[in-house]
C-alpha cells in the first residue's frame, strides 16, 4: 500500500505548519517512506505523530536556539563533537532533528549525501525526511507502531516521555487524516482526552489533601512533648517515609496530568486544519 502524504494531510496534523515546509516535506515523505516499509495507515500515523512533535509542528527543521545555547554541546564525544563549535554546527536538523557530528556522519553515509560536510543540508526537506527513515526502521519502529505502541516509539525517539501527551494528539490528528475523517472529529477526541486528563488530575489532587490529613493524624508530624525510646522513633520515621513517599509520588502524578490536559487543550486550540 502506498501512502500518499500531502501538506493538506500535515495541516491536519498541525493546522499551524509553516507552508514553505510542508508543500515540500509531504512530496518527500510520499517518496520516502516505500523505502523504510512504511505502507499503513498505522505506521504513517505514528510516524507523522513523532515528526510533528519534534519539528514543533512542522514549523521548524532546524533546532531553536542561540549560539551560547549550543555551547553545551561542543566536548559531547558521545555526539561525535570533537572540534570547537561543534555543537552549533551539528545541532538537530530535520524532523526528527538530528544531532551532533557523528549522527550527522551515520546517516549521511546510509543515504548517500556528506551530510557531515554540508550539514545545513539535514534541514532540507528531502534529505530531513530520508534520514528520518533510516533513523525509523534503525530503532526497529514499524513493529511498535503495528500494535499502535505510542510510549515505546516515543522512549525510542526521545529516550523518554517529553511532550506525550502532544504526541498522543498529533497521533489521533494523523489516523483520523489518513482513514478520512473529518478535522473537527479528531479535536473533538483531543478535546475528550483533555477532559480525562483533566478529572484525573483533579481526583489525584484530591488524594494528594488526603495523604497529607492522614499522614498529619498518624503523627508524621507530632508535637510531641514526652521524650520516646528507640523503638517509637524509628516507627515515626517509617510512618514519615510512607506518607511522605506517597505524598510526593501523588503529587507528582497530579501535576504531571494537569500538564497533559493543559497540553492537550492546547493542542486541540489549533482547531481542525481544514
Amino acid at each position: 500500500m502506498t501512502i500518499t502524504v500531502t501538506a493538506a494531510t500535515l495541516r491536519r496534523i498541525s493546522p499551524v505548519a509553516n507552508a514553505g515546509i510542508i508543500d515540500h516535506l509531504g512530496p518527500a515523505l510520499t517518496s520516502a517512506f516505500p523505502t523504510g516499509a512504511i505502507t499503513t495507515d498505522l505506521r504513517a500515523a505514528h510516524f507523522l505523530a513523532q515528526a510533528a512533535h519534534e519539528s514543533d509542528g512542522f514549523r521548524t527543521l532546524v533546532e531553536y536556539g542561540g549560539s551560547g545555547y549550543f555551547d553545551r554541546y561542543d566536548g559531547r564525544r558521545d555526539l561525535g563533537n570533537v572540534r570547537p563549535g561543534d555543537g552549533a554546527r551539528y545541532r538537530g536538523r530535520g524532523i526528527f532533528q538530528l544531532t551532533g557530528r557523528a549522527n550527522y556522519r551515520l546517516f549521511g553515509a546510509k543515504i548517500g549525501v556528506d551530510i557531515e560536510r554540508l550539514p545545513g543540508r539535514a534541514a532540507e526537506p528531502d534529505i530531513s525526511a530520508r534520514t528520518a527513515i533510516v533513523y525509523w526502521g534503525s530503532r526497529g519502529l514499524n513493529a511498535f507502531a503495528d500494535k499502535d505502541d505510542l510510549r515505546a516509539i516515543t522512549r525510542r525517539i526521545n529516550g523518554g516521555f517529553n511532550g506525550l501527551a502532544d504526541r498522543q494528539a498529533r497521533l489521533i490528528r494523523a489516523k483520523a487524516a489518513l482513514q478520512g475523517r473529518s478535522g473537527v472529529e479528531a479535536v473533538t477526541e483531543i478535546q475528550a482526552q483533555a477532559t480525562v486528563a483533566k478529572r484525573s488530575a483533579g481526583r489525584t489532587a484530591t488524594g494528594v489533601a488526603g495523604t497529607a490529613a492522614v499522614g498529619a493524624g498518624a503523627g508524621v508530624a507530632p508535637n510531641a512533648t514526652a521524650p520516646a525510646d528507640g523503638s517509637s522513633i524509628a516507627a515515626g520515621l517509617v510512618i514519615a517515609l510512607v506518607f511522605g513517599g506517597t505524598f510526593a509520588f501523588l503529587a507528582w502524578r497530579a501535576w504531571s496530568r494537569s500538564r497533559d490536559a493543559k497540553a492537550l487543550a492546547a493542542n486541540a486550540a489549533q482547531g481542525a486544519g481544514e
